[in-house]
């Protein structure tokens, strides 16, 4: 008994804590942004964000290759008014660890702290262990630190790194240009138990043991009490295991062989503390095994090339008679036979090979089973092996086309040799190669380039000298276009947004609109939206200085602005704001707006009836000043929704009034 509690001390911490990423923030070569790299569904469109007014984003390397991190500068005068943000929703989840990594350049900040607040309107509160002291070599580290109860099952919690001084790391004051960078930020937490444990199986091991099987790990307190277990008279002991899932019974009352009898369970706790949500019961059975008094026989014999044979026999046999090689006649000389760890298959290896694609008779006898008896008669086999078609045509490349900027995929025709594959000098015309990895199904390479594409330019790729695993080599050099990006679809902006018009219930008036802010049409096929809203893009083109349009019901919008839009797939836009982001067709950021509902955003469009305007489109529209809401002077007026005037210019630009009318005068 000291035994299986010291096991169950050793499995509970793992059965109780283990955890799941709930957001992470790893900034993976090819992936300059701030939104979350992983997590649990609902925070995998969250972004990283400072606050005080430090500078833009970029994303240099990062503390671990090839990975990049975050990076911002002016965090001058920032001493408790500058700092980085996330924000987690923690439902379901409690036992919140927080994890990350900082770097500073030698004129960046060196002290910061972490805080967490809960809500939108809640106190920013220090979180113990969360101090950092930042150096220029990733040292700044936080590993595992625990967030307050306070943090637990919450739909909203935010946390910053914030400066607690204005030193640098070279010991002057923080610089404008002084940078701070962050990576690895990992916040993790335990799924909350709230699911009743249920039996998956029960069943007897003999006739007096049977054992329980319970779907999850569950409490001993409950597991081994006799009592919760009924029906098959009198139990003397309940075991249950290391791993905490199944119940050994031990019965003072043995089953009858062959006699079903039904088992009732009930009342067991698992090591959350749920109890079972009602009893549950299985028929269990055991039949006592008579003794063997059958004598093998050989099911099925079989070549697997021309110098092997196998032999299957209807049950375990002796070695020392199945390994007998003088018992299997009928194929020349026979150097060995092999029982397998099963004790039910022979595998003999043939001095004298079998013919291709000619049958041979093989006879078997006198072989024993494990309980003595011996073959009631010879058994013969007719055995054939035909030698597979020989590989004489050489590999071909079906396709070869842009991941990245620095990645190449190569697909080819069939399985290749890894040493010709992975050989960089045999793909050319894209300059320098620095590796080439070949998946483990042998038919596609990754090519990694040391000389990263330029955005939106078309290469050529010539391929050569691969080798099938057959050795058979390429007879051809094919060549393939390369291209990652396009330079037109960065004019694509979001331009105007109605996310909370003056409707009861359900918005069906809701839009958002993009501008094409060039001189070039740009085809919209396969650009989505990845927040905000569900939609990829049909085969549809956006002409030069011109408007696209998609909402949320296509047929009420037609009926209330008397234009065409296209139906998005799913989800509305967020009446307490939220970031809407479009990507093109190669999954590059298109463009991003992270609209909010209260100052510097205007409050006129919640609900009153504007929407949002982007007038000028060369302005920065991920700020709030870019934005103007829709007024009766500024956009075309539409019908009253409750009472509120409805204005918006859905597929136009805003309307600019122009004066006309000389001035007179007045009085002289």
């Amino acid at each position: 008994m000291k035994k299986i509690l010291f096991a169950l001390l050793l499995v509970l911490p793992f059965l109780t804590f283990a955890q799941d990423t709930l957001v992470k923030w790893t900034f993976p070569a090819g992936t300059s942004d701030s939104i979350a790299d992983g997590g649990i569904t609902v925070n995998q469109t969250m972004t990283l964000c400072t606050k005080g007014g430090t500078g833009v984003f970029t994303y240099p390397a990062g503390s671990l290759t090839p990975s990049l991190c975050a990076s911002a500068d002016k965090w001058n005068a920032g001493n408790g008014t500058k700092y980085w943000q996330i924000k987690v929703v923690s439902l379901g989840y409690n036992n919140l660890k927080l994890s990350s990594k900082q770097k500073s350049s030698g004129t960046g900040p060196k002290d910061f702290k972490a805080q967490y607040m809960v809500g939108y309107a809640g106190t920013w509160t220090d979180i113990s262990g969360g101090t950092v002291l930042v150096g220029n070599n990733w040292t700044g580290v936080l590993t595992n630190v625990p967030l307050p109860s306070e943090c637990n099952n919450k739909d909203t919690v935010y946390v910053r790194w914030i400066m607690t001084s204005d030193i640098s790391v070279g010991g002057a004051a923080v610089a404008s240009g002084g940078t701070s960078r962050i990576d690895e930020i990992v916040v993790k937490g335990t799924l909350i138990d709230l699911i009743p444990p249920t039996v998956s199986n029960a069943f007897a091991t003999s006739l007096s043991n049977v054992k329980v099987k319970f779907n999850e790990a569950v409490a001993d307190t409950t597991a081994e009490n006799v009592s919760y277990y009924t029906g098959l008279g009198v139990i003397s002991s309940a075991v249950l295991n290391a791993t905490l899932d199944t119940v050994n019974l031990t019965l003072t009352t043995p089953l009858t062989s062959g006699v079903p009898a039904t088992l009732y369970i009930a009342h067991v706790k698992d090591t959350s503390g749920n109890v079972m949500a009602a009893p549950q019961n299985f028929q269990v059975t055991y039949t006592v095994t008579p003794t063997d008094i059958l004598p093998p026989t050989v099911l099925t014999a079989y070549a697997t090339s021309l110098t092997n044979v196998k032999v299957k026999f209807s049950e375990t046999v002796a070695d020392t008679t199945a390994e007998n090689v003088s018992y299997y006649t009928g194929l020349g000389v026979i150097s060995s036979a092999v029982l397998n760890t099963l004790l039910d298959t022979v595998s003999l290896t043939l001095a004298t090979p079998l013919t291709s694609g000619v049958a041979a008779t093989l006879t078997i006898a006198h072989v024993k089973d494990t309980s003595g008896n011996v073959m009631a008669a010879p058994q013969n086999f007719q055995v054939t092996y035909t030698t597979p078609f020989v590989d004489i045509i050489p590999p071909t490349v079906f396709t070869a086309y842009a991941k990245s900027l620095s990645n190449i995929k190569v697909v080819f025709s069939e399985a290749v040799a890894d040493t010709t594959a992975e050989n960089v000098s045999y793909y050319t015309g894209l300059g320098v190669i620095s590796s080439a990895d070949l998946n483990i199904t042998l038919d596609t390479v990754s090519l990694t380039l040391s000389t990263p594409l330029v955005f939106g330019v078309a290469d050529t790729l010539y391929i050569s000298n691969i080798k099938d695993t057959s050795g058979n080599v390429m007879n051809t050099t094919p060549q393939f276009r390369i291209q990652y990006g396009n330079l037109n679809n960065q004019n694509v902006v979001i331009s105007e947004i109605m996310y909370n018009p003056p409707e009861s219930g359900t918005d069906s008036l809701e839009f958002i609109e993009l501008y094409n802010n060039s001189n070039t049409e740009v085809a919209l096929k396969n650009f989505y939206f990845s927040a905000g809203v569900t939609y990829t893009f049909h085969n549809d083109t956006i002409f030069p200085h011109s408007f696209y349009t998609v909402a949320v019901d296509s047929i009420k919008f037609k009926n209330f602005y008397s234009q065409t839009a296209h139906k998005w797939t799913s989800g509305g836009l967020s009446n307490s704001g939220e970031p809407i982001v479009l990507k093109d067709n190669y999954g590059i950021l298109v463009d991003t707006v992270d609209y909010k509902t209260s100052s510097p955003w205007s409050t006129a469009a919640n609900g009153n009836g504007s929407s949002l305007m982007l007038c000028d489109y060369t302005l920065d529209n991920n700020l709030a000043a870019s934005w103007e809401a829709s007024n009766a002077t500024n956009a075309s007026t539409y019908a009253i929704v409750n009472t509120k005037q409805v204005y918006a210019t859905p597929d136009s630009g805003c309307i600019v009034f122009t004066d006309l009318i000389p001035p007179t005068v007045l009085n002289a």
